[in-house]
């Protein structure tokens, strides 16, 4: 008895005959802006992604960089002269 009423119920008012729909204009906009920052992130990450590969490429390693300033990392300084 009762799953017939809520059947009935729920068939008037998700189903119903005339439609009377407004969307409003700001919904719109969201949508829009959501599309802008998807498709220029995409962009910008298959544009900066690879230039972060190609500068690793081509930056000096960390022991080469050290060796010509003559200093040592600081994983390898002496601890026992700190305070």
């Amino acid at each position: 008895m009762y799953g017939r009423i809520l059947g009935i119920f729920l068939t008037v008012t998700l189903f119903p005959g005339v439609a009377f729909a407004y969307v409003d204009p700001g919904v719109l906009s969201i949508l829009y802006q959501f599309l802008y920052a998807a498709g220029f992130g995409s962009i910008a990450l298959f544009i900066f992604k690879p230039w972060r590969l190609v500068r690793s490429w081509l930056k000096r390693p960390e022991t080469e960089r050290i060796a010509s300033e003559g200093t040592p990392p600081a994983s390898e300084q002496d601890d026992s002269k700190r305070p």
